[in-house]
């Protein structure tokens, strides 16, 4: 992961960057991120991606278009549901939907602090 911010796209390539940022966070801190599922909700054109964290956690990370903004999110699964951060923390404080490697990396950490303040 650069100093330079790089921006994701809805194409192929910012897809697969996405994938590559999400497990080189875990990969250089030592932990386990198994992708296991990807959808498309074809109405909207939102690519989701899903991933077993530290073989305990379920999440997924999304990237779409809200009229014509591009967002990146992330989902904490919950039973056999995901729910954003405004729903399992009480708000999105400390999350963004800037669709970057920053982005990545910040939703990323705020998920790793809420998760080790519920433990």
């Amino acid at each position: 992961m650069g100093a330079i911010s790089v921006r994701f796209d809805n194409s192929e390539q910012g897809q697969n960057l996405l994938r590559r940022y999400v497990q080189e966070y875990y990969a250089v801190r030592g932990r386990s991120c198994f992708p296991f599922a990807e959808t498309k909700n074809e109405e909207w054109e939102w690519y989701y991606f899903h991933y077993l964290i530290d073989r305990r956690t379920v999440m997924r990370v999304f990237l779409g278009t809200d009229r014509g903004i591009l967002l990146l999110g992330i989902e904490l699964g919950i039973g056999p549901a995901y729910f954003a951060p405004e729903q399992f923390q009480g708000s999105s404080a400390g999350f963004t939907s800037e669709p970057s490697e920053a982005g990545v990396v910040q939703n990323l950490a705020a998920l790793d602090r809420y998760l080790s303040e519920t433990k």
